[in-house]
């Protein structure tokens, strides 16, 4: 039998733990998230600030022009960042389409050959399994 990669048990472990709490994983993953976007923004923050500098005592300009310019600088860069992943976004769309559609294909693949290779009995005892945790669900829930 194959041995599960790193990923595939990091996955696992994500998918399971959704199941079993899904507010604490999707409050770590907003304050994750938060915790990137604190990041970026002091980088842009540093780097506005490095900028706005640089151009009051380069070109000894006062604050409010070089705030201007730094401003529409940034807007710049920001709009050709957009650009360019507009431009990537119809390549990137197909790549992950295609990876799905195989990662799909494949699994149905191994499904198929798993429930072919099962005999009878185990076949039977699995459905009979599904059955009663379906079952029990449904009662559960109307209780």
């Amino acid at each position: 039998m194959k041995k599960p990669s790193i990923k595939t048990i990091a996955i696992m472990i994500v998918l399971i733990g959704l199941l079993v709490s899904p507010d604490v994983m999707f409050d770590l993953k907003a304050k994750l998230l938060h915790g990137i976007a604190i990041i970026l923004h002091m980088v842009y923050e540093i780097e506005s600030f490095l900028l706005e500098e640089w151009l009051i005592h380069s070109f000894e300009l006062n604050k409010a022009t070089a705030q201007m310019l730094t401003f529409y600088f940034n807007c710049m860069v920001g709009a050709g960042m957009a650009y360019r992943f507009w431009r990537r976004l119809p390549r990137m769309l197909h790549r992950w389409r295609h990876r799905c559609h195989c990662f799909f294909e494949q699994s149905k693949l191994n499904i198929r050959f798993a429930w072919e290779s099962m005999p009878n009995r185990q076949k039977i005892q699995w459905v009979a399994t599904q059955l009663v945790v379906l079952t029990g669900g449904f009662f559960w829930l109307m209780a």
